[in-house]
Parts: C-alpha cells; sequence; structure tokens
C-alpha cells in the first residue's frame, strides 16, 4: 500500500493508470491475432492433414493451430509491452502515450527496439505452453514440482 500512496501524492491518478494505453492496444492485437490466426491455422492445417486424419487426431491439430497462432499474437504484443514496461520503469517518463512511445523509440531505436522484449515473450511462452499442455493433456498430475 505504501507504493499506492507514493504514486498518489506524486503523480495523482494519471500516474496509478500509467501503462494502460499501451496495454490496452497491445492485447486487442494480441486477442484479435490469437482468435483470427486460431481459425486460419485450424482450417489450414484440416486441409493438410484431410478430413479423416484431422477428425481423427483433432486435438493435436487444433492443439498445433492455437501454439501457431499465439506465437504470431504475442510477437504482435510485444512492442506494446516494451512500450509499456518504459513508460512504467523510465523516471520520468520519456513519453506519455502509446504512439507517442512507439514513435520514440522507433527513431531513436529503429524497428530491434520495439522487440527488446522477445527473448523475455520466449521465455514466458515456454512456460505458458507447457502448463497448458500438460494441463490439457492430464500430464500435471504426474509431474511433481
Amino acid at each position: 500500500m505504501d507504493g499506492w500512496s507514493k504514486i498518489w501524492r506524486a503523480e495523482g491518478l494519471r500516474g496509478i493508470f500509467t501503462g494502460w494505453g499501451p496495454t490496452f492496444v497491445g492485447y486487442s492485437v494480441q486477442g484479435a491475432g490469437k482468435y483470427g490466426f486460431y481459425e486460419y491455422f485450424k482450417h489450414l492445417y484440416t486441409q493438410l492433414a484431410g478430413e479423416e486424419t484431422a477428425a481423427k487426431y483433432k486435438t493435436i491439430l487444433f492443439l498445433s493451430a492455437s501454439a501457431s497462432a499465439e506465437l504470431i499474437a504475442d510477437v504482435g504484443l510485444c512492442p506494446f509491452e516494451a512500450i509499456k514496461v518504459r513508460m512504467q520503469t523510465t523516471i520520468p517518463p520519456q513519453f506519455t502515450g502509446t504512439m507517442q512511445g512507439l514513435s520514440y523509440v522507433t527513431a531513436r531505436e529503429g524497428i530491434g527496439g520495439q522487440v527488446d522484449l522477445l527473448h523475455f515473450w520466449f521465455n514466458a511462452n515456454v512456460l505458458i505452453a507447457y502448463t497448458r499442455a500438460s494441463t490439457r493433456f492430464g500430464v500435471d498430475k504426474f509431474h511433481i514440482p
């Protein structure tokens, strides 16, 4: 609670909501990509496997479609997460809005500055994918942490 009160005293309500813009835009991009690409990959993999094989291995096919969609969607999220983290951790913030942040980082660091969190994304998604897959297939019953 001490952190909240310090932010409130120093920056007011605006300080509490720092980073909400990139978060909203980023997760909107990710959500649209995730569900849109899932349907695309589900159709593509069904066509590649053939109707009979796709029906037989439906769970694996859908899990593969989901993983493929998640990969693309999360890459779309990364630039916005990078902006949010910079807004929240730089004192004073170098920029105050999503588009201002994208322009600022791109002008100074190029496109590479937008994807500096890809290593974080990869590590986090490996853990998430393992957790989801193990839960889906019941492997977590046999896993002892």
